[in-house]
């Protein structure tokens, strides 16, 4: 019974590395559609992570180098990314009683990055978020925040799980070493674009920003342009701290690019 659970664990591992080491969209794709009766959930969320990050690069430097087409850049998107994320979405649900806080937060900042709603995986999410949802870590709650504000589409399943994850970040940002500078930031982005109301409001929106001024040396300028920028969005009425905030930005002002300084 120990050998054949091996195998599929060491499997496992090894198409996270095969996964890693995809270099274009097109290999990613490939093995996600030769391997998938080997995936388990952590190989499937990692492939998932992966498929954004590299469909991101790949559309993104089309674009850029004006090489293909809008209709060319669709056909590409039908053959590849559309059929690897319809079978890991089918991995995701077929897996989703074993996927933990990072798996189902990796997810949602995967699809959010894609910009892709697909209402059974983030019904199967949501009541997998709701069920773990003490074990969710700073990060876990910085990639999901971030993942859902992406998304133009929210269905109603992510409601009742939205409620409850804001509810245990305002309760993980009472815990200032468990955040780093860009979950913080990232915290205050995603808010600016889904909102926050309720008792959690004030902690949610001040928690944060109390964060970055006490460790304001550890932001980077980018960093900091994202806590201003998203409190403005936010019409946050607390001037002296986003004073402090801009003076420090101001002080670095050399290491804005120009987005930031937008």
């Amino acid at each position: 019974m120990l050998q054949p659970r091996l195998h599929r664990c060491c499997r496992a591992a090894l198409l996270i590395c095969f996964s890693c080491s995809a270099s274009s969209l097109p290999m990613l794709c490939d093995l996600v559609q030769q391997d998938s009766p080997h995936f388990d959930y952590r190989s499937t969320s990692h492939a998932l992570y992966r498929l954004s990050i590299l469909c991101h690069a790949y559309f993104t430097q089309l674009q850029s180098a004006h090489l293909t087409s809008r209709e060319a850049q669709q056909a590409a998107w039908i053959e590849y990314v559309e059929p690897a994320l319809q079978t890991l979405g089918q991995l995701l649900i077929r897996h989703m009683d074993s996927c933990d806080a990072w798996g189902v937060s990796i997810s949602f900042w995967a699809y959010g990055n894609l910009q892709c709603s697909d209402e059974a995986v983030f019904a199967a999410l949501c009541e997998r978020g709701l069920t773990i949802i003490d074990d969710f870590s700073a990060v876990d709650c910085a990639s999901t925040i971030v993942g859902i504000a992406k998304l133009r589409v929210r269905p109603r399943c992510q409601r009742e799980f939205l409620d409850h994850l804001l509810a245990h970040t305002a309760d993980l940002l009472a815990s200032v070493d468990a955040w780093s500078s860009r979950e913080v930031a990232n915290v205050l982005w995603g808010l600016s674009k889904i909102g926050a109301a309720g008792p959690s409001r004030r902690s949610l929106l001040e928690g944060p920003l109390e964060m970055t001024l006490w460790r304001l040396q550890e932001f980077s300028v980018q960093e900091l342009a994202i806590v201003v920028y998203s409190c403005g969005r936010m019409r946050l009425r607390l001037p002296q701290q986003l004073a402090q905030i801009t003076q420090h930005i101001a002080a670095r002002s050399e290491e804005l690019n120009p987005l930031d300084a937008a």
